[in-house]
């Protein structure tokens, strides 16, 4: 059977500028991580074959390198795919703004 896939990297913070090639200072990478990390631990129990948002079908996973919070999701459609998507990436959204308030 034929699956869909998406991979899906979140950045949380200031993006650097080609020109200017500005960096976070260490409060801003500091607070940046600390809010991605969080971010994470909400949703980490969400995310897997046995997840309270697993769409049967569908294998979702959740990883952190760095400032980078990764989404891989697999489902057999896409319908499915998308719609697995959409609920992941606006249960990181909520989760963010509850956060970072």
């Amino acid at each position: 059977m034929k699956s869909c896939r998406a991979d899906v990297r979140i950045r949380i913070g200031k993006t650097e500028e080609p020109r200017a090639n500005k960096g976070l200072s260490a409060f801003e990478y500091k607070h940046t991580s600390a809010v991605l990390a969080s971010v994470y631990a909400a949703l980490k129990p969400d995310m897997g074959a046995k997840g309270k948002l697993a769409e049967p079908g569908t294998k979702a996973k959740i990883s952190l390198e760095q400032k980078t919070m990764i989404f891989n999701i697999r489902s057999k459609d896409i319908a499915t795919l998308r719609a697995s998507l959409n609920s992941y990436l606006r249960l990181a959204d909520a989760s963010y703004k509850c956060i970072a308030g």
